[in-house]
């Protein structure tokens, strides 16, 4: 089964965030997927952000939206759902959401 690995980056002069996406199978097959995101430390080696969402398919957008100096994402799942992460010492937490799910086939 051939899969997809999605990796993104965004940053600030203060701060880089990777979201890293695995996929296998697709439209009318066994579909898996796992997305993850990281910061990036001091020491250089990447720290996995623990999050509340289930699925994120991508990051849309990365801006410090509450002021507190961390990037907060807007991510989506499957779907047109759109979800703010906001980032804080604990991880991402859901800021707000809209979930507009895919009722049919993707193909």
């Amino acid at each position: 089964q051939e899969g997809e690995l999605d990796i993104q980056v965004v940053s600030s002069p203060e701060q880089e965030l990777v979201f890293v996406q695995a996929q296998v199978g697709g439209c009318g097959d066994f579909d898996v997927q796992l997305g993850t995101v990281f910061e990036r430390v001091a020491d250089g080696t990447l720290q996995v952000l623990q999050s509340e969402n289930t699925f994120m398919a991508a990051i849309e957008a990365a801006a410090d939206v509450d002021g507190d100096g961390d990037l907060d994402l807007i991510t989506h799942g499957d779907g047109y759902d759109r979800t703010l992460m906001l980032h804080s010492e604990k991880g991402l937490s859901t800021g707000s959401h809209s979930d507009v799910g895919i009722y049919y086939c993707r193909c």
